[in-house]
């Protein structure tokens, strides 16, 4: 397998750092550093990373006013070169784009909105056409694989909203609609979809839970298969706090991490959809972001604590993590994302 490179937004330093991932050892080789678009000055919480639609480009958010985002082109040695700034509606918790690289879509968990800005030729996100009132504290929004629609974790509310998507980004999203409820004072943050879209998957951040959905083909409707736990309670007066989940490209393994543990849980997928237990691992504290490379064999972590990278292997026939290694990144690591580098 070819290299990837490992991206890090370090929210506290205003930039992105950039590092070569070796697809077969696991090694990390530093690839530059690069400022994200704004004034210099503490992030509140981070600073959100998507990639674009062909994995080559990289956008970057400023949730201080007044919003901008940056854009970055991936370059065959594993840097990255800026090409442009766009501004965003609010402070934006996430981002993604839709798979034929139209658009730009947002979540705002301090705005309560989410937000559609549509890309131009270049792939610069313009004003938003479009801002949703989502209800308290939205974390994440995901298109589906089909392009027909988006769904957002909306950790506030207990709920994942569903707007249909036309794929014009004049008019590119239907009203919102209840997909499914979380159980009360859930907390649903971040989404993954399985299989084709047929499943959905969602860490729960207060109660550090892992849900299966199966989706109706028709109404997009989500059905609840199965809740997992990914730690026991946190005792002591702690809240649970989960964060992020990711799958393996084959879709075998899932993979999903509880803070106030510090562990980070594996689990197999069976052929319906629902989770088996194969791992769990500490990690560093307060992991916010981790990502798997395009091969399926490596996880990297990042510690908004401490500052530093954990690299895990992935053992392919039972899903457990091996660690492989890591080092420091820079301040408040809050997000990763990994992409294959360009050839």
């Amino acid at each position: 397998m070819a290299a990837s490179v490992v991206l890090v937004a370090c929210a506290a330093d205003a930039e992105v750092a950039a590092f070569v991932l070796d697809s077969e050892s696991g090694a990390l080789a530093p690839a530059g550093r690069y400022p994200v678009a704004g004034l210099r000055e503490p992030m509140p919480a981070g600073m959100p990373l998507a990639l674009g639609a062909d994995g080559r480009v990289l956008y970057a958010g400023w949730r201080n006013p007044p919003y901008p985002v940056t854009c970055f082109r991936i370059t065959a040695d594993g840097g990255l070169e800026a090409f442009g700034t766009g501004h965003l509606a609010a402070p934006m918790a996430y981002l993604a784009t839709d798979a034929a690289g139209r658009v730009l879509f947002a979540a705002s968990y301090h705005g309560g909105l989410l937000a559609v800005h549509p890309l131009d030729a270049e792939g610069v996100p313009g004003a938003a056409a479009q801002t949703f009132d989502s209800l308290p504290k939205a974390h994440s929004i995901l298109p589906d694989p089909e392009g027909q629609a988006v769904y957002a974790g909306v950790l506030g509310a207990d709920r994942i909203l569903r707007g249909a998507f036309t794929g014009n980004p004049g008019e590119p999203l239907a009203p919102l609609s209840v997909a499914a409820y979380s159980r009360r004072g859930a907390g649903p943050r971040h989404l993954r979809f399985a299989r084709e879209g047929k499943l959905l998957y969602a860490v729960n951040e207060l109660d550090g839970t892992l849900t299966a959905y199966a989706r109706d083909g028709e109404s997009g409707v989500l059905g609840e298969l199965q809740t997992v736990a990914l730690a026991a309670p946190a005792g002591g007066g702690r809240t649970l706090a989960a964060a992020d989940l990711r799958l393996t490209p084959d879709e075998r393994f899932l993979y999903a991490n509880e803070r106030a543990h510090a562990v980070i849980a594996g689990f197999r997928l069976a052929a319906d959809g629902r989770l088996r237990p194969v791992a769990a691992m500490p990690t560093a504290p307060e992991v916010r972001s981790f990502a798997i490379d395009p091969s399926g064999r490596w996880l990297v972590a990042a510690s908004f604590e401490t500052g530093a990278l954990s690299v895990w292997e992935i053992d392919g026939e039972s899903g457990a993590l091996r660690p492989a290694g890591g080092g420091p990144v820079g301040a408040r690591a809050a997000w990763v994302e990994i992409a294959p580098l360009p050839v």
